[in-house]
């Protein structure tokens, strides 16, 4: 089931609220930037294991949602780091290079087990294997 931005937006705000009650904000409870990568990427593995388990995609998403909201948490205690507008400048329509879906196709299937629904093409660099277990960089969607 796919969602709008605005409400993982909202998931996102609601889970802030829940860990704030449960932990304290970040001003009451603050963590230098490393910590709070700790804290993520022990979620993430939560988030890993729930999906190779029975709980699934909704228990990985569950997980991820946690995983986001403490990265959020970092950034209201520690700063943003926006995008730059010249990289949204650099990101012109009139320089995507538009590959049809049949061509693309055709053009490179993997034989990678985990890579059963990726698409290459000529264009976009991508690992050969989605998980990582591939042979460097090629090109592909």
């Amino acid at each position: 089931m796919k969602s709008t931005i605005n409400e993982v937006f909202s998931a996102v705000h609601d889970e802030r609220v829940y860990q704030d009650r449960k932990w304290g904000n970040p001003d009451q409870h603050p963590h230098e930037v490393g910590g709070y990568i700790t804290l993520m990427r022990k979620l993430l593995n939560d988030a890993e294991v729930a999906w190779c388990t029975s709980r699934g995609d909704d228990g990985a998403l569950d997980e991820l949602r946690k995983v986001v909201a403490v990265g959020v948490a970092c950034m209201e205690q520690h700063g943003v780091a926006p995008r730059k507008p010249v990289d949204f400048a650099a990101l012109q329509p009139d320089q995507f290079t538009a590959v049809r879906a049949e061509d693309a196709k055709s053009a490179r299937p993997t034989e990678c087990p985990h890579g059963g629904s990726f698409v290459y093409c000529e264009v976009c660099p991508v690992s050969v294997c989605p998980m990582g277990l591939g042979l460097g960089v090629q090109k592909g969607c």
